[in-house]
């Protein structure tokens, strides 16, 4: 069973204080939703978790070890940020083939397909994601948590520019990912969301 702790979590910028005394700890099959308005620290606080920003205060453990020093910590997690990451000159297939490729993955062109369709850009194989539109280019990102299998999901705003039913379709893939014995943790201002029965956090209003 896998475990993500963050014990008195803290982070300053320019001597002042974002967040401070965040504490989280989920087990498989677990998720955590973060609430808080514009500039609360939402963002901060999920890039520090991921380890792309170090905390000034407390630990953060995967597994019951310190994610800074754990070089498999990455390997086990999938963030998914405000920007999509996509690579425009390349693609809908091209960039799902590249990110595997990436990630150490065999390419299975089957299971690309399966990915596409499902998330309806099966039709767009062949476009280059430049020429998507903002909610298509999301669902190509959100592609990425399907082809290749990571315990830990870090999503960040994953609903930004998708349309209702592309957003109950990322609903259902949470859950599908949480009943695989997955653990999401999601910024969101959606009270969609809410549906997953997640533990709630929420941040004071502080600038981000």
């Amino acid at each position: 069973m896998d475990n993500f702790k963050a014990q008195k979590i803290g982070f300053k910028r320019n001597h002042s204080s974002i967040f401070e005394n965040v504490e989280i700890d989920l087990q498989t099959g677990e998720g955590l939703v973060v609430r808080g308005a514009n500039g609360s620290g939402k963002s901060t606080l999920l890039r520090v978790l991921a380890g792309f920003l170090e905390s000034s205060a407390g630990n953060i453990q995967w597994n019951k070890q310190t994610i800074k020093n754990t070089q498999s910590f990455a390997n086990q997690m999938h963030y998914l940020g405000h920007q999509n990451g996509l690579r425009n000159a390349l693609s809908v297939y091209e960039n799902l083939h590249w990110y595997a490729t990436f990630a150490g993955e065999e390419i299975n062109t089957a299971k690309i397909q399966g990915v596409l369709d499902r998330l309806q850009l099966a039709k767009f194989w062949n476009l280059r994601a430049e020429k998507l539109s903002a909610g298509q280019a999301r669902r190509l990102a959100i592609a990425r948590l399907m082809l290749v299998q990571k315990p830990l999901w870090i999503l960040d705003e994953p609903s930004a520019a998708l349309d209702t039913q592309s957003l109950e379709l990322l609903h259902n893939l949470i859950a599908e990912h949480i009943s695989k014995t997955g653990i999401v943790i999601i910024a969101t201002h959606e009270t969609y969301f809410a549906k997953l029965n997640f533990a709630q956090l929420s941040l004071g209003n502080i600038n981000d």
